[in-house]
């Protein structure tokens, strides 16, 4: 039930608080990850952020250095989703509302055509930087595998007048 469990990966700088998994339900093939994403009391304005994602077939792709800017910023490290929202005062829980934030940001992540048709497990993810900054991952969505993919790295010899090789 979303309503009485976690609804976000809340990493910190507390033991066993700095790293945690997403599992995918169904797994899905992907060209790119979009992770809705923000993070608070970062000294900095921007989070950082690594992991790694597992494949069904259990092979895995490392990614490193996503952004994850600060919800009181008008960061460009990351694209805005939404703004405006408010929040809640942690001095007397009442709601502050400003017109341009609190700000949620949409950051890539993307895939590596080698694994565009592996189906994806689940992502392993650790926050990488400043001791007082937290980190929340909540949603992730993806842009799905087509049914067939335009070929990289396509290379052609052996051209002919009726013929040639084309291997990618």
């Amino acid at each position: 039930n979303p309503y009485t469990g976690n609804n976000s990966l809340r990493l910190t700088n507390v033991p066993n608080e700095s790293e945690g998994d997403l599992v995918f339900e169904t797994p899905e093939s992907a060209t790119q990850l979009a992770v809705l994403t923000a993070s608070g009391n970062s000294t900095s304005m921007v989070g950082t952020f690594s992991g790694e994602i597992e494949f069904t077939d259990n092979s895995t792709q490392i990614f490193t250095g996503v952004k994850s800017p600060d919800w009181y910023s008008n960061s460009l490290q990351a694209s805005t989703v939404t703004y405006g929202m408010g929040r809640a005062s942690r001095k007397n829980n009442d709601l502050e509302k400003t017109i341009d934030a609190p700000r949620l940001f949409s950051s890539q992540i993307s895939i590596s055509p080698n694994n565009y048709y592996k189906k994806i497990k689940s992502i392993h993810i650790y926050k990488l930087n400043d001791a007082t900054q937290v980190l929340h991952i909540l949603a992730i969505s993806a842009q799905k595998t087509q049914d067939c993919v335009q070929p990289t790295n396509v290379n052609v010899s052996n051209v002919g007048a009726n013929n040639a090789t084309i291997s990618w």
